[in-house]
């Protein structure tokens, strides 16, 4: 599957930069595989962190599914679909 992210690169003249890129995520593999074209440095950092934490979430709800739950949890934590959430969250 494909998760197409927003990078934040910098800021020109006051407006902020950013970078549309695509990366590869393989549930089977449990793998993310960035494109080449994204340079070594702060954005491929910054891809590699939101591709890691995209596949822990599919995972954690893949998890979830297969142990009963009828919908997904993980992404919702602290509280549960329907709850509302405290003052202090």
């Amino acid at each position: 599957m494909e998760a197409r992210l927003q990078l934040y690169a910098g800021q020109d003249r006051g407006c902020a930069l950013v970078h549309t890129v695509t990366l590869q995520i393989d549930l089977g593999t449990i793998r993310v595989t960035l494109p080449d074209q994204i340079p070594a440095g702060p954005l491929r950092h910054q891809a590699a962190i939101k591709g890691e934490r995209i596949l822990a979430l599919l995972a954690a709800a893949r998890h979830e599914r297969d142990h009963g739950a009828s919908e997904p949890r993980a992404g919702l934590a602290p509280w549960n679909r329907g709850d509302l959430p405290s003052a202090d969250t």
